[in-house]
């Protein structure tokens, strides 16, 4: 827990720190970002997330690990508690994509309930860009929790069967994070597991969960 504190507390010192509204913000044009203005609003005007001193809010730049801690501790101090810390601490640089975004959603908020095969199926078979398989990985893939691939005990009658653990884990994290409106896939019903997360997209996310406290 000391190395996650001393983490955010490094990275709130290069956070941006000027505080605006989304019409304020030079880049944020309302047309692109028609659908991130009010997150991006509401979320500044309470401090979770700011722009920068030249105003502008960099919509479009990647959220690291970092970042999404920090604003994660904003939102709900303590939230991160049950984050691996070697995971943070790891090059806490990298910029996070939605899967990866996902997972570190459902470590700081777990599900309050235990989905059932046929609830997950009916989630996860509604997501298109994200592998469903039967039995095991046998190589193909690397089976973690971060792999956007997942992985069934048995497929009957419709439904996908998780016997391991692990496996439920992936395919509830992925069903209770979309039931609860953290995040979601497009029309086309695309996840988009592996694109990267920008700033605009994060505060939506972040709306959304200040919205279930």
């Amino acid at each position: 827990m000391k190395k996650i504190s001393a983490l955010i507390l490094s990275g709130a010192l290069l956070l941006p720190t000027l505080s605006a509204s989304a019409a304020s913000f030079e880049d944020v044009s309302p047309e692109k970002y028609s659908w991130a203005t009010a997150a991006i609003s509401d979320m500044t005007d309470q401090g979770i997330i700011q722009g920068y001193q030249d105003g502008t809010f960099k919509p479009s730049k990647n959220v690291t690990k970092k970042e999404l801690a920090i604003l994660l501790e904003r939102i709900k101090p303590g939230s991160t508690y049950n984050i691996n810390p070697t995971y943070l601490a790891t090059d806490p640089n990298k910029g996070l994509n939605r899967w990866e975004v996902m997972m570190l959603l459902s470590e700081a908020y777990p599900a309050t309930k235990r989905y059932s095969d046929a609830e997950m199926t009916k989630t996860v078979s509604a997501i298109k860009d994200v592998k469903k398989s039967v039995g095991s990985a046998n190589g193909k893939f690397s089976d973690s929790d971060w792999t956007p691939v997942l992985i069934a005990d048995e497929y009957k009658n419709g439904v996908y069967i998780f016997w391991a653990d692990f496996d439920y884990h992936k395919a509830s994290v992925l069903t209770d994070i979309i039931t609860r409106g953290f995040m979601s896939a497009n029309a086309a019903g695309q996840f988009l597991p592996k694109q990267p997360v920008t700033r605009a997209e994060v505060a939506t996310i972040l709306y959304r969960v200040k919205q279930t406290q």
